[in-house]
């Protein structure tokens, strides 16, 4: 009977034992799925949060993205890519020390994202700390080099440091890698017009347009760039396809102001003409574009609108020497030889440290065989500039003639 009992013992607490195991076993297994639940659901609630501040950004509703990035963040607070989009919109509303902690923050939870070393580096630039914005550009091109922002910022900076020709050879070695980027070689170009290389600026940037022929940004860049290099007959051709193309272009003085210039340039001046007088329709009073049209005119022979406008100069700024010496020259062009030098001598006490009114006067008094007033006219132009060039030939030819 003993053993028997001790038998219904043991047996009773194995099963006990196993019963006990099972339900442990159970409860375990339960609270795994419930785990795994809960981090699914949590996984999933801050990834639609996200989502719902990324359309919210992108659309411009900055309250509603940073509360929702925010609700994102607070449920998976290890996740770099929330803290690099909570970052930008801070960034866009001007919150730059928390964009650039947050950043910061992206940065330490995942180091080679380039996104959040490019965006950091944007807020070093904002800040004018030019070393470390390059530093963050340098590790965003790094681990992106398929992609040419990165590099084109780093060329910015080293632009801005004074390291221009580092950023020529930094973009020249990737030129032939971004064949077919347009981007890389009007960064390029732009570094170009900075050195006054006219000619490989224009070169690259017309490389630039075959690879993006529908930039007006890049066809406006060319223009001026044939424009700076003298290659007026193709600014002309640029300046008019962006004028006949995009509405926006005719409101820009400044392509008005070249085109009319290229025009006198390639001597066309009375088309230069037509371009300033429909410049000067919505800027009458703009007395260096009036000047432009007197000088236009007078080149076309055009002596009406040299009057009109020498009036109009007179009249807007009676102290500049312009328009007198326009008038002077109306008169002078007729045989008024003592009216054209008195008001030579007026526009010349308006402009005491310009030679053109004495060179003007000694001009007019030689043609006029009045030799020693014309000689006396060229050595006050020298006075003033000794090296005139212009003036030193008159008087030598003066004095050869003598």
């Amino acid at each position: 009977m003993k053993r028997t009992h001790r038998n219904i013992l043991v047996f009773a607490s194995l099963v006990l034992a196993i019963t006990t195991i099972g339900c442990s076993s159970g409860q375990s297994t339960q609270k795994v799925h419930r785990d795994n639940a809960k981090k699914r659901w949590t996984t999933a609630r801050s990834g639609l949060s996200f989502s719902l501040a990324q359309q919210a950004y992108q659309r411009g509703q900055l309250d509603k993205a940073e509360e929702k990035i925010n609700e994102a963040i607070k449920t998976s607070p290890n996740t770099a890519e929330y803290h690099l989009l909570a970052a930008k919109i801070y960034f866009s509303r001007d919150k730059l020390e928390l964009a650039a902690r947050t950043v910061s923050l992206a940065i330490s939870l995942n180091e080679k994202n380039a996104a959040s070393h490019y965006l950091l580096g944007v807020i070093m630039q904002r800040w004018q700390r030019y070393d470390a914005a390059l530093k963050e550009y340098e590790l965003s091109y790094a681990y992106k080099k398929d992609e040419v922002t990165g590099l084109l910022a780093v060329a910015e900076m080293l632009v801005q440091l004074d390291r221009r020709d580092e950023a020529i050879r930094r973009l020249e070695d990737k030129l032939t890698y971004f064949q077919n980027n347009a981007p890389i070689r009007a960064s390029l170009a732009q570094i170009y017009m900075m050195k006054r290389d006219y000619k490989r600026a224009v070169s690259l940037y017309q490389q630039a347009v075959l690879l993006a022929p529908d930039s007006p940004g890049i066809i406006e860049k060319l223009a001026f760039a044939e424009h700076a290099a003298g290659q007026h007959a193709e600014a002309i051709y640029h300046f008019s396809k962006l004028l006949q193309r995009y509405e926006s272009y005719k409101k820009r003085a400044d392509i008005y102001h070249a085109l009319g210039d290229s025009f006198v340039a390639t001597g066309k001046p009375m088309a230069g003409m037509r371009v300033y007088l429909d410049l000067s329709a919505q800027k009458p009073e703009d007395v260096n574009l009036l000047i432009k049209i007197a000088q236009a005119a007078w080149l076309a022979g055009d002596d009406q609108q040299v009057a009109v406008s020498a009036k109009k100069i007179t009249v807007l700024s009676p102290r500049r020497f312009e328009g007198h010496m326009l008038f002077a020259m109306l008169d002078a062009k007729i045989g008024l030889v003592d009216q054209a030098a008195a008001k030579f001598d007026r526009a010349a006490s308006l402009a005491p440290t310009r030679t053109q009114p004495h060179v003007m006067k000694g001009m007019m008094l030689a043609k006029a065989g009045r030799v020693k007033e014309a000689a006396a006219a060229y050595n006050a132009a020298l006075k003033i500039a000794p090296d005139d060039k212009r003036a030193k030939v008159l008087l030598e030819s003066l004095t050869a003639r003598q």
